[in-house]
């Protein structure tokens, strides 16, 4: 088999040659590393972030959970979500099949097949999960920094609305990805059987294309506008909670809210730089011609890391959010909160009695 290279889904693919596949005949201690990072752990991952988002989606589909936040939360799960599955079939499935003999049929056949599809929806889901993590910064930018336009931007409606445009960007814009790639056969002339490989097409190959959208449109649009944007308006959010960390006495419990999911943002950003700071570096090291497949197969761990953690983000910042989540899987809280109910149930009838009576918990609707 040929020396090729392997999909890189920091989403490019300038190294890619004319035979598109992976490399099990490579010696030494790449195809191994490759093998454990994109293989082991990279599924291990995907596999866990997209139990997370389907139970961060089950949460805050909720009707106590519906706000605006949680709605754009939502759609950044749901991209989370097509992220790690289009990682599974174009990375980890494919790495496993190419030592695997159970997987070999799909790494060797539906592979090559499904990619031209996948990549793009991959892209897509990329470019969807970039963007609503900058609806979100922006949302709360508003509730933070400016609450009395709060009412009217950071409305259920409105959130609604946001996701459907990023939707729609992301779509049109990674529209071309359907034509960069395709599957072609050959006749392997010491089997004699039919071969399938992916091979970029004539229209990826345009050096006018490549320059213009695959490289400087993909890092303006995936890179230094989003990351900018974020660097700008969670420094403004921070400067501003700080001030009303001093004033603390004189917040409202609304304003502690906003304050309390503004740290959550923080942490989610945070996560964000750090797992694509090093995707930058590498597409931009692909444009000079500089590939290190060892710091591609990280790459591409740190974009599935990217996005599985937010579920445990959830758990330690929004309190609401994983008291739904013992409420909804955890049996023991489940009796817990069910002897609670009868408590607060025997107080209110002692209330009724003319007895005063504690008041059961209750939560505040903008809080995750």
């Amino acid at each position: 088999m040929d020396h090729v290279e392997k999909v890189n889904f920091t989403m490019n693919l300038s190294n890619w040659t004319d035979n598109v596949k992976f490399r099990p005949k490579e010696t030494g201690f790449e195809p191994i590393f490759h093998f454990i990072v994109t293989g082991v752990l990279s599924t291990t991952v995907s596999l866990f972030g997209i139990v997370g988002n389907i139970i961060s989606l089950l949460i805050l589909s909720q009707r106590q959970m519906r706000t605006s936040i949680n709605c754009c939360l939502q759609g950044l799960a749901t991209f989370d979500t097509a992220v790690l599955v289009t990682a599974m079939l174009m990375l980890c499935l494919p790495t496993i099949g190419s030592k695997v003999s159970t997987l070999s049929s799909y790494t060797n056949t539906i592979f090559p097949v499904i990619v031209p599809v996948v990549y793009p929806l991959g892209l897509m889901a990329q470019t969807g999960s970039v963007w609503v993590t900058v609806i979100v910064t922006v949302e709360r930018y508003i509730a933070v920094c400016h609450p009395l336009k709060a009412r009217v931007f950071c409305t259920k409606r409105r959130a609604f609305l946001y996701i459907i445009c990023v939707t729609i960007f992301a779509f049109c814009y990674n529209i071309p990805r359907f034509y960069e790639l395709e599957c072609v056969s050959s006749v392997d002339s010491i089997t004699n059987s039919t071969v399938y490989n992916v091979a970029p097409s004539e229209f990826r190959q345009n050096a006018l294309y490549f320059e213009v959208y695959h490289v400087w449109l993909y890092l303006f649009i995936m890179y230094f506008l989003p990351i900018l944007t974020l660097a700008l308006l969670n420094g403004t959010i921070w400067q501003t909670v700080q001030r009303a960390n001093r004033n603390r006495r004189r917040l409202t419990r609304q304003q502690e809210n906003e304050i309390n999911l503004a740290m959550m943002l923080f942490c989610i950003v945070g996560i964000f730089f750090v797992c694509n700071i090093l995707a930058l570096i590498v597409n931009i090291m692909e444009y000079f011609g500089e590939v290190i497949h060892s710091m591609v197969a990280v790459s591409n761990l740190l974009v599935t890391i990217n996005s599985s953690v937010n579920f445990i983000i959830y758990c330690i910042y929004g309190q609401k959010f994983k008291t739904m989540f013992l409420r909804m899987f955890c049996a023991c809280h489940i009796m817990k909160y069910d002897k609670e109910e009868e408590s607060t149930n025997a107080a209110l009838q002692v209330r009724v009695n003319g007895m005063p009576t504690r008041r059961s918990p209750s939560f505040s609707v903008t809080n995750v």
